[in-house]
């Protein structure tokens, strides 16, 4: 909660804030083609009740997290032991490999599935109608949080045709498959009616691929929860799909030479075989196996596959003494990966997103409300500015009041400035559209524009005596955004809009001559 409690609203986040009204329909639309019906809920809920704050969300993220590790730890208890479990989850519990996971309330949806998941496992060994009919509910409640629901229905199925194997008559694994026949029927209405609508990333290319890449993630979730992540250098090469078929023959190795196959084993499979396969089948840039978002879910699915490979096995103090030396060297790495992280990636992201909805809500009474602007660093996730601020109008703003911007790092005080230039906008109008009203001021332009002057109207009518380029400063240091410029010889008129700020701007020249800066109004 440390680090959560310094991230604002960012990237996905802002598909449930902005573009999800207050009817349970619009909780039905895809994200991306992913279903999150519950996540969209909660954050309606939360911005009604809390308004324009991202805490109550990483609360309840948080609360689900450490839930679906909990239940990790009864799953893989009675399979290993105690302490083997205890070592698993504690570096579950600190996964800097999956730090996006981690410290995004938008990942909730991931938390709930595995809680939701992993309860309906444990009820079902319990083998009653009462705990049955639960474990349908919980793996309902899974569905609605995220596609991440569909490996668990897998592990049911598995679970339960096992169960019915022995002792039973040929029918009862139909009467008892209703367990997760219902909460699939609920994901198939859902993409028959809406979650069909969106862009599908299933291609022929990835299908071939697909081998290649559940074997490449499935290593890789070893390199998470050893900590071997750190010095790997992940890439998309074929040359990863080693460690995950050495991994996988080992595991076949070993459930040789034992000789049995627990069906514990057989459901985790059947799980982590759903979850990278899926995976592979909807790849598209951002989505490789080695992405922190798919750390979790893989580091949980390899200790359950683990931990149905060595059930029964108890390992003697030294052997116990050992992976436990193992697990406090992943568990160090991975706590010093989640904090640079945290530092050097996901706070600048959330940081560099507040500044965004700093701009609209700063520039609310000028900015053209269909104005788009990213909120990614490819340019490709985009708010629109009429939607956040009619956002901003019903719960509050999500941006900096300028009492905190003077301690807002550097680089995002003059990444507001150059947002300003565009939300305001600050533009040129023809001269005669303007009339000095006021005291001119003469400043010299030089390459550097180091001479700068306070701007207090406006409006300003500029006369170069050549052809300079305008520099503006506000809430950054200096003055470095570069805002039009000024042709020479005849005057120019300069519009910086009021907004709902009261620092004022500088303006500078870079060039050479002097440059006659004049108080103006409209004219007429």
């Amino acid at each position: 909660m440390v680090l959560r409690s310094q991230m604002g609203f960012f990237l996905d986040d802002w598909g449930l804030v902005i573009y999800r009204e207050d009817s349970p329909t619009d909780w039905l639309l895809p994200h991306n083609e992913h279903i999150v019906v519950l996540p969209a809920a909660i954050y309606k809920l939360s911005l009604a009740v809390f308004g324009m704050t991202p805490f109550p969300l990483h609360l309840l993220a948080v609360a689900l997290f450490i839930t679906s590790v909990a239940l990790l730890f009864q799953w893989i208890r009675p399979l290993v032991g105690d302490p083997l479990a205890v070592l698993g989850c504690a570096v579950i519990l600190f996964l800097g490999a999956a730090t996006e996971d981690l410290v995004w309330a938008f990942q909730m949806g991931y938390f709930g599935s595995v809680a939701g998941g992993l309860g309906a496992l444990l009820l079902l060994r319990l083998e009653t109608k009462r705990a049955d009919l639960a474990a349908c509910g919980l793996l309902v409640i899974a569905v609605l949080f995220s596609s991440l629901a569909i490996p668990f229905l897998a592990g049911a199925a598995v679970q339960l045709a096992i169960r019915n194997r022995a002792g039973r008559s040929p029918g009862s694994l139909l009467r008892d498959c209703w367990v997760y026949v219902v909460p699939a029927a609920v994901f198939a209405v859902w993409f028959l009616g809406w979650g069909h609508e969106a862009d599908s990333a299933l291609s022929l290319e990835n299908l071939i691929r697909d081998p290649i890449y559940a074997l490449s993630g499935f290593g890789y979730s070893a390199f998470a929860l050893t900590g071997a992540f750190r010095l790997s250098g992940a890439s998309m090469a074929d040359a990863w799909a080693l460690p995950g078929l050495l991994l996988t023959v080992g595991i076949g190795l070993v459930l040789y030479l034992r000789r049995r196959v627990h069906p514990a084993f057989l459901v985790a499979a059947g799980i982590a075989l759903t979850f990278w396969v899926l995976s592979g089948l909807n790849f598209i840039p951002g989505r490789e196996f080695f992405n922190s978002r798919y750390q979790y879910p893989g580091a949980v699915f390899l200790l359950m596959v683990l931990a149905g490979t060595f059930e029964g096995v108890r390992p003697d103090w030294r052997i116990v003494t050992a992976i436990g030396a193992v697990a406090a060297t992943a568990l160090t790495v991975n706590v010093i990966a989640l904090i640079d992280s945290f530092n050097e990636t996901y706070r600048p992201y959330a940081e560099r997103n507040r500044t965004v909805m700093t701009s609209l809500d700063l520039s609310a009474r000028t900015v053209d409300r269909d104005l788009l602007v990213g909120v990614s660093d490819d340019g490709n996730a985009k708010v629109n500015a009429g939607s956040y601020l009619d956002v901003a109008g019903e719960y509050g703003p999500a941006g900096w009041s300028e009492s905190e911007i003077p301690g807002v790092p550097a680089d995002n005080r003059e990444q507001l400035d150059r947002l300003l230039v565009l939300t305001l906008p600050i533009r040129l109008v023809p001269a005669g559209a303007l009339r000095k009203d006021g005291n001119c001021r003469t400043l010299e332009a030089d390459p550097e524009a180091s001479r700068s002057i306070r701007v207090d109207s406006p409006f300003l009518l500029l006369d170069s005596e050549r052809q300079v380029n305008v520099l503006l400063g506000r809430f950054g240091e200096g003055t470095t955004t570069p805002g039009w410029f000024v042709p020479g010889g005849s005057p120019t008129g300069y519009v910086i809009p009021r907004d709902n700020a009261r620092e004022p701007w500088r303006i500078a020249f870079s060039g050479t001559g002097k440059v006659q800066v004049c108080p103006a109004r409209a004219s007429g």
